[in-house]
């Protein structure tokens, strides 16, 4: 049931949607890893090595569009159910090529350098055992850039979403996504989810995201 309202809320997602022009002199984003990488215009191509569902809420279901390849290797086998729904919900996943297993750190190199896109989104655990790769993905020309949703905190996750912001040019979108009071945390085994409502933030907060999906109370 969460996958099926997941899937719905990014196909709604897109609904009045937005952009917000980049700025002619490009921008600087620093990730989790405080590395920082510069970008001469926002990117058009994506290889989504890990946090699709995350980068399809902050970018809405057109940003699928930009999307070359994905860590796919094992997704059906897995995630069955998860799987199902967003594949029927987004069917050019079935086509995207896979660069990599699913619930692993194995990336295919030759693959994503094939592919070159302006951009490789991947995780902690992907940016510590594919060092040597990425140097050479970056000397190819490919922006690495390391995001995580998997620690569990406000920081990660804050800034997570805001360098998705910059890199799909929606930055002015994520400032409307807050949780729900007290995130309402629905517990399953060792397995959480969180609900989301996306309204406009009252004049009062602070402009910055506050993703609360992931983060523990």
């Amino acid at each position: 049931m969460f996958f099926k309202k997941a899937a719905l809320i990014l196909a709604l997602s897109s609904i009045g949607m937005f952009a917000v022009s980049a700025s002619a002199a490009g921008f600087d984003v620093t990730d989790v890893e405080g590395r920082k990488v510069h970008f001469d215009a926002v990117p058009k191509t994506f290889v989504v090595a890990n946090y699709i569902v995350n980068f399809m809420m902050v970018g809405a279901a057109p940003s699928l569009d930009k999307v070359v390849a994905l860590t796919k290797d094992g997704w059906e086998d897995t995630r069955y159910g998860e799987y199902q729904v967003f594949t029927k919900s987004f069917p050019k996943m079935k086509d995207l090529p896979s660069i990599g297993g699913y619930h692993d750190d194995i990336l295919n190199a030759e693959k994503i350098l094939s592919l070159h896109p302006d951009v490789l989104l991947i995780g902690r655990t992907q940016y510590a055992e594919n060092n040597q790769r990425i140097k050479t993905f970056e000397k190819a020309g490919i922006k690495v850039v390391v995001l995580d949703y998997h620690a569990m905190t406000t920081a990660n996750h804050t800034l997570s979403t805001e360098i998705l912001g910059k890199l799909l040019d929606r930055e002015n979108w994520i400032m409307f996504i807050r949780p729900l009071p007290n995130c309402l945390k629905i517990s399953s085994g060792r397995r959480f989810t969180w609900k989301l409502q996306a309204k406009a933030w009252p004049a009062t907060a602070t402009p910055i995201t506050r993703m609360c999906y992931g983060v523990r109370s």
